[in-house]
């Protein structure tokens, strides 16, 4: 994440990489629909229905409290920051010394002379607009111009702000924090070299300051303190204060809220954990998880979709790109159209576990109280199965040639609507089940156990494990994969199972591929695995 703003602390927007968007309403992260995958640098608004965020390649996105929007500010460079003073006088600064000023009606565009990169904006209606950015630029707007400050350093500038008690504080490169009060400056010593990238100022003096290596230096009026608040990644934007409310973010999505003098780490979408993973084509993944989180894989990078909710999602399946399923509690069903997801009315209210189909006009689901149900395309049909049980998995070859698996070791085969339980003397649960053929099927479940059916019945095989497992998939009959809990992955060559070394510890949910070389795996913790050979 870039950047931060919300008039309040349940109401903060942060935007970043490949144009993703959140919205924080003050306990999780959801992602919202971008309109851009370009990376956006600053957002800034003047109500939570009037944002706007600016990226790179001259890019700037709108929201009006309902969806975001591309606007065509007619330049092509870099925007890397932007502030306002109301809805009808907003600054956008950016690379080769580009400023954008918007009336309310209309963009207008300056470039100062010598085109500095700039890299930061402030503007109220109590004093002039300050813009900061590399070599120690400083600009302050006099009337219909931009004035050059001299400043008393020449590292890259990246930020600025300012409040009546301090006048302008500016920060930058190699610990750099300067104060300037009537056009008098100021040289700080927070004793860090950090890079700061953003800071953010209240009343009476207090003033909190991030940059890199997870640096955090904050001003009481008197002295400064200096912390380490992450290892490793740096820290790019604050949005409120120490003493009071606020939150950072950074690279690698680390966030953290401040609360009167504490810290809490706040989970990232990045870090929800990931229950369902599906890939209809090369270089097209998708993964469903906590919180309504979808994540979407083009080939090239990781991004997040808008579904809409935030309850958790339990399970992905889909024909194609432009026709995705995903289920959860409650009866939810999601359906993606290639252009947003929306809900599809299921009939049912319980809690639903996992989905597979045949085509877009034969789509299972089963959950909670032994529920199967089945979409035609138009409508959602129940099926009778006579066990009250949560059923975890549903798979197979045919309409004819079905199977679920569930709790209490439940193996069951169906045949449209109609379903029976087979008895293999298991009372354990079983999570998944894939199948090959109408004669070749694996179900996985607890403590390592993996069932075999081969269009009968089925038959308990052998494990190297003990460890639960929660997902199997398959290319060929001779090509299978499980994955299960403390990030055990297991192979199948037609005859035997074998232990695979596995780069993660995290318990992993599901597993799915296009081809033996091509397999995907997600689990807790945001855990997203890719194996080829």
């Amino acid at each position: 994440m870039n950047d931060l703003w919300g008039p309040t602390i349940d109401t903060v927007f942060a935007v970043g990489q490949d144009g993703s968007v959140f919205r924080y309403n003050g306990e999780f992260w959801t992602a919202l629909t971008s309109p851009t995958t370009r990376t956006l640098n600053g957002v800034w608004g003047s109500s939570a229905g009037n944002i706007y965020a600016v990226g790179d390649s001259g890019t700037a996105v709108h929201f009006d409290g309902s969806e975001w929007s591309s606007v065509n500010v007619g330049v092509a460079v870099d925007l890397n920051d932007i502030m306002g003073v109301s809805a009808n006088e907003i600054y956008v600064v950016g690379d080769s010394g580009l400023i954008l000023t918007y009336t309310g009606s209309a963009w207008t565009t300056y470039y100062h002379a010598g085109h500095p990169d700039l890299f930061g904006i402030w503007a109220s209606d109590w004093n002039s607009p300050m813009a900061v950015g590399e070599n120690g630029t400083v600009l302050l707007k006099s009337t219909d111009s931009w004035l050059p400050l001299s400043s008393p350093s020449t590292f890259d500038l990246h930020a600025v702000e300012a409040e009546p008690d301090l006048g302008y504080c500016v920060v930058g490169d190699s610990g750099t924090v300067l104060f300037c009060r009537n056009d008098n400056w100021t040289i700080e010593e927070p004793e860090t070299d950090a890079n700061f990238r953003d800071v953010s100022m209240k009343l009476l003096g207090d003033v909190d300051v991030v940059g890199s290596g997870g640096i955090l230096a904050h001003f009481n009026g008197f002295n400064w303190m200096t912390t380490q608040i992450v290892i490793g990644p740096d820290l790019s934007a604050i949005w409120g204060n120490w003493g009071t409310e606020g939150l950072v973010v950074g690279d690698q999505y680390p966030i953290m809220r401040l609360s009167h003098g504490s810290l809490t780490p706040i989970q990232s979408p990045a870090e929800f954990d990931l229950y369902g993973a599906f890939t209809p084509f090369t270089d097209d993944v998708y993964a469903v998880g906590e919180n309504g989180v979808i994540r979407h894989y083009n080939g090239h990078h990781w991004s997040f979709m808008a579904s809409g909710v935030t309850a958790d999602l339990q399970a992905i399946w889909g024909t194609g790109s432009d026709n995705l399923y995903a289920v959860g509690p409650d009866g939810l069903v999601l359906h993606y159209d290639g252009v947003r997801w929306g809900e599809l009315a299921s009939g049912v209210s319980a809690n639903l576990t996992s989905i597979w189909g045949l085509s877009d006009s034969s789509v299972y689901v089963v959950g909670q109280q032994g529920t199967i149900i089945r979409y035609d395309g138009a409508d959602w049909s129940p099926a009778t199965v006579g066990w009250n049980i949560t059923l975890w998995g549903i798979g197979g070859f045919s309409d004819s040639s079905l199977l679920a698996v569930g709790a209490l070791g439940a193996l069951l085969h169906g045949h449209g609507s109609t379903w029976q339980a087979d008895t293999a003397g298991y009372t354990n649960p079983m999570f998944d089940v894939h199948a090959f053929t109408s004669n070749l099927a694996l179900a996985v479940g607890a403590n390592g156990s993996i069932f075999k059916h081969d269009g009968v019945g089925w038959t308990k095989m052998t494990c190297p494990v003990s460890s639960w497992l929660y997902g199997v998939w398959g290319f060929k009959e001779r090509k299978a994969f499980a994955v299960g809990i403390g990030g055990t992955i297991l192979h199948f060559d037609g005859f035997n199972w074998t232990e695979m070394t596995s780069p993660t510890s995290e318990r992993l949910l599901s597993v799915w591929g296009t081809d033996f070389d091509d397999v995907w795996a997600v689990g807790d913790f945001g855990t997203i695995l890719h194996f080829s050979r």
